[in-house]
């Protein structure tokens, strides 16, 4: 599977779940949604950007008027994560 098809399909797939409640109300406003992963390989690095989103990224973009803003963590099985790395080259 190439990287491109990779990243369509799970991004189609993440969201299926909100393709039921935007259809329910039709008069919603339009919504942007943007998934970004990044890979931290130290508890440094996560610490970091960690710090960086809630003090620099997350104000700055609500004083924009972007917002709601998201910012998650998950921890992948080492099979998912060689899975990701094989998809991405």
């Amino acid at each position: 599977m190439k990287r491109r098809e990779f990243v369509a399909a799970a991004g189609a797939l993440g969201l299926l779940p909100m393709a039921g409640a935007a259809s329910a109300n039709q008069a919603a406003e339009r919504a942007i949604l943007e998934l970004r992963t990044y890979q931290l390989d130290t508890p440094q690095q996560r610490e970091g950007f960690e710090t960086f989103c809630r003090e620099a990224a997350i104000p700055a973009l609500n004083r924009l008027g972007i917002g709601p803003v998201g910012v998650g963590a998950s921890e992948l099985p080492d099979a998912a994560r060689e899975l990701l790395n094989r998809a991405g080259k």
